[in-house]
């Protein structure tokens, strides 16, 4: 269970990255980007992913601030105690220029400067170096409060070589990013997972996110994807009411069918040696229904050991008693 959970969050970790990778397909022969070409892309990346939101984040020399300033209509801004603020003087600025779909709260954000804030400008540096889309560390986003990683896939202007440092810097047109929530991940990864698991989720050994009930047994997988390690530890219990109670009702018919058995035939050895196995059968009979998984495999269990306590009982419990135990438990 937890290779597959491992597996499932594998996979929404590429998708992510994945539904940014065609991004620079967005930028125009100039080397710009315009908020038309972004939104019919940002469209189909939102409507086909966990992403909520995406952004396009623009380079400005500090020279140019002011000006771009003024054609944003709002300052360049960065976090402060949780509250965006005019963002501090720095030689250049990775600001939010574009956002998708618009709100209150993720038009709020643009004028946001990336490299303001020091998880998000590694991992803008380390796209930007590589050339490839990488994921951040975990970061609280702001303004919105919500724990995840950020996907952020450089862009470059089309037909300009990219094969080196050097090609790629001259090549650069920004980069296209979003924040894929630590909740959105775990809702997917559980989706995918029995009813009753618990999951925690951690990167480098920094939780992520998890179920309110945390695993303290079951197994831990590690593997590295998008750049980032990531551990899986999952425990997983049956907690279906409806099988619990199917075997309340199991046992109490069983022990219903022994006791007078036990009863009428306490004074004849053969028969003790039988209520001795009926005992046994029910205590075995307990426990495989406490190991199995499904409701359909506990009534698997019940309908086999009605036959062989029919067999003991000379006919007094029925497999037709057991099929109409399940008819009223479903």
């Amino acid at each position: 269970m937890a290779f597959r959970a491992t597996k499932i969050l594998q996979s929404s970790s590429a998708a992510q990255i994945a539904s940014v990778g065609g991004a620079s397909a967005i930028v125009d022969p100039t080397g710009t980007v315009d908020k038309q070409r972004f939104d019919r892309f940002a469209i189909g990346t939102v409507s086909s992913t966990l992403l909520p939101v995406l952004a396009y984040v623009q380079t400005v020399s500090d020279s140019d601030r002011q000006s771009y300033e003024r054609t944003i209509g709002k300052p360049i801004t960065e976090v402060v105690n949780g509250t965006l603020v005019s963002a501090t003087e720095r030689s250049t600025y990775l600001v939010v220029r574009y956002v998708y779909p618009e709100s209150a709260t993720s038009t709020s954000v643009v004028g946001f400067d990336l490299a303001s804030e020091p998880t998000l400008a590694l991992a803008a540096q380390a796209a930007e170096d590589s050339g490839q889309a990488v994921s951040s560390a975990p970061i609280t986003s702001q303004p919105s409060g919500q724990l995840g990683f950020f996907a952020i896939q450089p862009l470059y202007e089309p037909g300009r070589p990219t094969d080196t440092a050097a090609d790629r810097r001259a090549a650069f047109a920004g980069f296209v990013s979003s924040l894929a929530p630590a909740q959105t991940i775990l809702s997917a990864v559980l989706g995918q997972l029995p009813i009753g698991a618990k999951v925690l989720i951690s990167n480098g050994g920094v939780r992520l996110v998890g179920t309110d009930a945390i695993p303290h047994h079951g197994h831990s997988v590690t593997d590295v994807e998008s750049g980032r390690r990531w551990t899986v530890h999952l425990e997983y219990r049956v907690t279906d009411l409806a099988t619990v109670w199917l075997m309340f009702i199991a046992t109490i018919v069983l022990a219903a069918a022994v006791g007078p058995f036990l009863w009428r035939t306490v004074r004849q050895t053969a028969e003790l040696r039988g209520a001795a196995w009926s005992v046994r059968h029910l205590g075995q009979l307990s426990e495989r229904l406490a190991m199995a998984e499904t409701r359909a495999e506990a009534i698997r269990i019940i309908l086999d050991s009605a036959v062989l306590v029919e067999q003991c009982l000379d006919g007094r419990q029925t497999a037709d008693d057991a099929a109409v135990l399940v008819v009223v438990v479903e």
